[in-house]
């Protein structure tokens, strides 16, 4: 019982300080999510039930932070947010459907008309 309390604090103090930092890059998360795998894998190993759980519950939450990590990093294109609609700047300049969409900017249809 005490071992199982023991590995429960360790991997709490470890994992938990790692999953708190908001500016991690993904791949620390990543790191983190295969380290809280590691104690998932260690309580089943050892049949210790508490540090199972609790090492899967840290597992589905940093794998969760690391996939919305990854989402959050991806770039989208013009054709990816506007589909085959013609995307034109406030010049009258026509984007390629594989120019990279900001959020930022202003982008309009054929009619001069403001879209996204």
């Amino acid at each position: 019982m005490m071992l199982g309390t023991a590995a429960v604090m360790t991997a709490s103090s470890v994992v938990g300080p790692l999953m708190s930092a908001s500016h991690a890059s993904v791949e620390g998360r990543r790191n983190t999510a295969l380290a809280a795998g590691a104690v998932t894998a260690y309580g089943l190993i050892k049949r210790k039930k508490t540090v199972a759980i609790v090492g899967g519950l840290g597992t589905l939450y940093a794998y969760k932070r690391y996939r919305d990590a990854k989402k959050s990093r991806r770039v989208q294109t013009i054709g990816q947010v506007f589909g085959s609609t013609p995307v034109y700047d406030s010049r009258r300049r026509l984007y390629s459907r594989s120019a990279r969409f900001y959020s930022s900017r202003t982008y309009y249809n054929s009619r001069g008309r403001v879209i996204g």
